[in-house]
C-alpha cells in the first residue's frame, strides 16, 4: 500500500517509489519492494490486490468498504502483530519445527 507509510527516517514524509514495466506504472512504499518488483515484475503484475481502488470511486478512500471488497477482514487480516492469529501459526509451526528428530 504505498502512499500510506512513511520514510522509516521521516514520519512527516510519505513513501513513495516508482516504475514503468511495459508502458504502464507502478507504485512502490520502499527501496526494497521497487527493487523486488524490478527483479522479477511478471511475478507480480498479476497478482490480484487492487490497491488503486481503495483511492478510487466508487470507495471514495474508504478503507473498510475497499477491504470488504477485496475480502480482507477486519482485525484478521490486519492489525497488530501481538495476539493476532498470524502470531498464533508462527509460533505452532515453530514449535513442530523445533520438534522434529533430526
Amino acid at each position: 500500500m504505498p502512499v500510506v507509510f512513511t520514510e522509516p527516517d521521516d514520519p512527516t514524509l510519505l513513501c513513495h517509489r516508482e516504475g514503468v514495466y511495459k508502458g504502464d506504472k507502478y507504485h512502490f512504499c520502499s527501496d526494497h519492494c521497487q527493487e523486488i518488483f524490478d527483479r522479477e515484475p511478471e511475478k507480480y503484475i498479476q497478482a490480484w490486490l487492487p490497491m488503486p481502488a481503495l483511492f478510487q470511486d466508487p470507495l471514495n478512500g474508504d478503507i473498510g468498504a475497499w477491504m470488504n471488497w477485496v475480502n480482507l477482514h477486519d482485525g484478521v487480516d490486519n492489525g497488530d502483530y501481538a495476539g493476532s492469529q498470524d502470531q498464533h501459526n508462527f509460533e505452532q509451526w515453530r514449535r513442530m519445527a523445533t520438534s522434529n528428530p533430526s
